[in-house]
């Protein structure tokens, strides 16, 4: 590779992506709006020299031709010679898909996309050429405009700003590293309150003395007075430094979580394309149209909407959208509209995707239902037009008669759910018969952070999404209705299926339950659903993570929260908490037998990790596999830890402060009490010298980060306590 493209590779490639996004989103919209497309054409024009200019002195020849042949392919049409065709859309789409492709080739130094920008650029001088009136136009000197073309733009004297790129990994470490320092802000905070409690025990001690004390003994020493401003001073000085700490980590979030944003119009192209598709599969007409007012979106919001929103268009074209002729005769349009809105209220987003077609048959939906043995015709007569649609959701639910190869309608809407769920909102589907389908979805404005209810059964601490939450009540346990295995409560004219959290999770539940317990109505597009819990702890931001590998099949669980206290909290899975709530009995009040009870105790497991995050994540995993956890921030106190606990088992990070984990695995090695104990380590880098070192120290495994990831970790662990399956 050229050593001047080396160096400014990562600017190029995301240029080449940016421009070949605004060549593509161009062209859709020169097809889809004829009355704009002279100005959507000069953009493709401006993007198309753009690229050719930097790929031409950056030596990357294949893109600066691709970028000269679709300049030649459009001439003609900027010219008025000739109309935009489908097949010269194709071909610069074809083009645009090629640069994007390229250039991931280009950063991972391979020939990833040579053949494809190769292909597209033949195509494009064949349609350039199909013309005879059309001369060829040879390219410009890199860097300077063709004939007749516009020169780009420049910014206004007072508008200029200096800008910089930066990789989105290197944002998200940034944002990881934030939420350590709201973490360690909340520890601060802990640290302040105990000194104060420390300040209060000292007073009463004082008194109790002061008062049965001989006279001439009442008079506080001069180094008690000290101690007592030293603790105030420490107090102070704790608390001002976690104030400020939590500002910075606030201000810090806000400015990264800004830095990720991206405008929601770049939502539009790949449903326009994707809505093209589907017409010259079915052999209708569509056209989509997206409302939104200066919406911006989190970067991993957008990419995790994609896929959802291109099945809800796919499916629109194939089963709602009618034929041309239909519409015609039915006084419609001939192309049928599908309409995708954006909304911004407060912290939540507001997304629905509605078409013009024929709407869907509801008793369709509940003949297959039953057939399908979904639900029983006697649940069928019980739910509402919204339960019916709501079965739409379940996997592989269709009411087409026969599947197309963009398959029916409902095909593709459990995928739809399931991303959903995975944003932690919520979905719905309402539909007017001749009129057309709508489906909306309600989700947090960022996958990083959410608002969320903290609530606890038993000895776990859980969370759940407050968006989810409709009500909260506090119920008399008299009140509920028993009907076999099943709970139910009457509010007003509505009935509400009632289930116990402890029971879906597979807690024990004790024999008898308080006499009143709080009651969370959670939102749901079928009927009412209803959960006991023992206790509700109040509302938090959290900082959401992925669950870590072990736990991705738990399908109750939906990611892991970081509260700023420090505490990992799990985030319970809305669609399968529903889910769960409408099929499993509710009534489990066994208590445990007696085997159950004298169970061996659980292996105690210590982590040791300078990395709060981890150690969390870590602590979490392992506790939900059943050990007994210790944490240590680094090798000497995890040291402390082992001499004052019994542990069978430690898992430490190599590189920590202090005493690492190499260190850490010698001193153990020396000590009598210590020198059986297995040791896992882990590091960041995977070198052979590193892995050997813990070798010859005596550790029992060395993982990689990456293996950690992959949930290899939990295995070793697993196998090394005589625990695997």
């Amino acid at each position: 590779m050229d050593e001047l493209l080396r160096q400014v590779l990562s600017v190029y490639v995301t240029e080449v992506q940016e421009q070949a996004q605004s060549i593509a989103s161009a062209l859709l919209s020169c097809e889809t709006g004829p009355s704009g497309a002279p100005a959507y054409l000069e953009e493709v024009f401006r993007q198309a020299h753009s690229l050719k200019g930097s790929s031409a002195s950056l030596g990357v020849s294949e893109l600066e031709q691709l970028a000269h042949a679709l300049e030649s392919a459009l001439s003609s049409v900027r010219r008025g010679q000739r109309p935009l065709s489908r097949e010269l859309v194709d071909a610069g789409l074809a083009a645009a898909d090629a640069a994007r492709l390229r250039s991931s080739g280009l950063t991972a130094q391979d020939d990833t996309g040579q053949r494809e920008a190769e292909e597209a650029t033949r195509r494009l001088l064949q349609l350039a050429l199909a013309d005879s009136a059309i001369p060829e136009v040879a390219p410009p000197p890199a860097g300077e405009p063709a004939a007749g073309e516009p020169s780009l733009p420049l910014p206004l004297a007072g508008e200029q700003k200096d800008y910089v790129r930066v990789a989105v990994s290197r944002l998200e470490r940034l944002d990881r590293d934030a939420s350590e320092l709201r973490v360690a802000s909340g520890r601060l905070t802990r640290y302040s309150v105990e000194a104060a409690k420390s300040l209060q025990v000292n007073n009463e001690l004082w008194q109790a003395v002061h008062k049965s004390a001989e006279p001439r003994t009442q008079e506080r020493p001069q180094q008690l007075y000290q101690l007592v401003r030293g603790l105030h001073t420490l107090r102070r000085e704790l608390k001002n430094e976690a104030e400020l700490l939590m500002v910075l980590a606030v201000r810090l979030e806000d400015e990264l979580r800004a830095m990720r944003l991206l405008p929601a119009s770049l939502i539009l192209e790949p449903l326009q394309r994707a809505a093209r598709e589907a017409c010259r599969v079915t052999g209708r007409e569509a056209q989509v149209v997206l409302l939104e007012e200066q919406v911006n979106l989190d970067r991993a919001l957008l990419e995790e909407l994609k896929n959802p929103l291109i099945h809800l268009v796919r499916n629109a074209v194939d089963h709602g959208i009618e034929a041309a002729e239909v519409r015609e005769a039915i006084g419609k349009p001939q192309r049928g509209t599908i309409t995708v809105k954006l909304e911004q209220r407060g912290e939540l987003l507001l997304i629905s995707v509605s078409d013009d077609g024929r709407g869907i048959d509801v008793e369709r939906v509940r003949e297959q239902a039953i057939s399908r043995g979904l639900i029983t015709a006697a649940q069928a007569e019980t739910l509402d037009e919204t339960g019916l649609l709501a079965l739409l959701f379940a996997p592989g639910f269709s009411t087409a008669e026969t599947v197309t190869e963009l398959s029916g309608r409902g095909v593709g809407l459990d995928v739809v759910q399931k991303a959903v769920s995975r944003l932690h909102g919520q979905v719905t589907i309402t539909s007017t018969v001749g009129m057309g389908a709508r489906t909306e979805m309600v989700l947090p404005l960022t996958v990083a952070a959410s608002n969320m209810l903290i609530i606890k059964e038993g000895d776990h601490t859980l969370a759940l999404p407050q968006a989810a939450v409709e009500n909260i009540m506090l119920v008399p346990i008299a009140e509920l209705i028993r009907v076999g295995t099943r709970l139910f409560l009457r509010d007003g004219d509505k009935t509400l299926t009632v289930a116990l959290l402890g029971g879906l999770l597979g807690l024990k539940a004790p024999g008898e339950l308080p006499p009143r317990l709080p009651l969370l109505v959670l939102r749901t597009a079928g009927a009412k659903v209803a959960l006991l819990c023992s206790q509700i702890l109040g509302e938090e931001e959290l900082i959401l993570r992925p669950l870590p590998p072990e736990l991705r099949e738990h399908e109750l669980l939906s990611a892991v929260a970081l509260s700023p206290s420090g505490a990992a909290l799990f985030v319970l899975s809305l669609p399968a908490i529903l889910q769960a709530a409408r099929t499993v009995d509710s009534m489990v009040f066994t208590a445990a037998p007696e085997a159950a009870k004298k169970a061996p105790a659980p292996p105690v497991v210590l982590v040791a990790d300078d990395s709060i995050t981890t150690r969390t994540l870590l602590r979490s995993v392992l506790e939900a596999g059943g050990y007994l956890v210790h944490t240590a921030a680094d090798g000497d106190e995890a040291l402390t830890l082992l001499r004052s606990e019994k542990v069978d088992l430690v898992v430490s990070d190599v590189r920590m402060p202090r005493l690492d984990g190499l260190g850490l695995l010698s001193r153990m090695r020396t000590d009598p009490r210590t020198r059986t104990v297995p040791v896992v380590l882990f590091s960041s880098l995977d070198s052979e010298e590193e892995r050997r070192r813990g070798e010859t120290a005596g550790a029992a495994a060395y993982l990689s980060k990456s293996a950690f990831e992959r949930g290899h970790l939990f295995e070793v662990v697993a196998r090394l306590l005589g625990r695997a399956q």
